[in-house]
């Protein structure tokens, strides 16, 4: 199974380089779209070295503009041709079965995968046992802080032609939990079963200056309509 991963930079320092050792590492193999938001320390240039070594299956955007992580993935989107789509932070690691994970689990025919992941603590779950979820268990966890498989994009992968199929975008205006809507306006219009490997592939690390730490009060009570939507979102189901 082809798959695109889309990864939003954005002054990352010295996180960049750690994290593009893992995707090197990776055992399945993978179309990138590193997209930097404008950064405005030396993460561009890391960016296009880093394609430089890698032309062949490595592709970098150099936005002049700084739009946040959603418009950053909008632009990836538009160079998808993957079967799949896998959106992770330039910031973080993945194992070197991350990829090869999320693609073998389309064998079970659903319309995502995920993977377990770790976040402010080690690595909780170390089980290689496939769950295969029905769209309406699997909304109830995307929906809900702290879950095993989560409302973030970072750990799932999703079907290129779905995207397409439901007009899918990030909304570009929102500081705060893009991600958890962007994964539950999916998952409540795509119908069918969804996979989910508890097995700790991808590591969140918390770097200081990210968005997350960064937002204020506004942030924070758009978070709160972006889960009043969500909810809604789940009636419809």
């Amino acid at each position: 199974m082809k798959m695109t991963m889309i990864v939003p930079t954005y002054n990352l320092g010295d996180y960049f380089a750690s994290f593009a050792t893992s995707v090197v590492a990776q055992t399945h193999p993978v179309q990138l779209w590193l997209i930097d938001d404008a950064s405005t320390d030396d993460t561009a240039t890391q960016v296009r070295n880093f394609a430089a070594r890698h032309g062949d299956w490595v592709h970098a955007v150099i936005r002049r503009q700084h739009g946040g992580p959603g418009a950053a993935r909008n632009v990836g989107l538009t160079h998808a041709t993957g079967d799949a789509v896998i959106f992770v932070d330039g910031d973080d690691l993945l194992a070197p079965e991350f990829v090869g994970s999320l693609a073998a689990g389309f064998d079970w025919d659903v319309q995502a995968t995920a993977v377990g992941y770790s976040w402010w603590g080690p690595a909780q779950h170390t089980s290689r046992k496939w769950q295969v979820l029905s769209q309406r268990d699997t909304f109830a966890q995307v929906a809900t802080h702290g879950t095993p498989v989560g409302g973030y994009v970072w750990n799932k992968a999703f079907l290129l032609s779905e995207l397409r199929r439901q007009h899918l975008k990030f909304e570009e205006n929102l500081v705060l939990a893009e991600d958890y809507l962007f994964t539950a306006s999916y998952v409540a219009h795509a119908r069918g079963n969804y996979a989910f490997l508890p097995t700790t592939l991808y590591t969140k690390r918390n770097r200081p200056n990210s968005t997350i730490h960064s937002v204020g009060f506004r942030g924070r009570a758009q978070e709160g309509e972006v889960f009043d939507r969500i909810r809604r979102l789940g009636e419809e189901i």
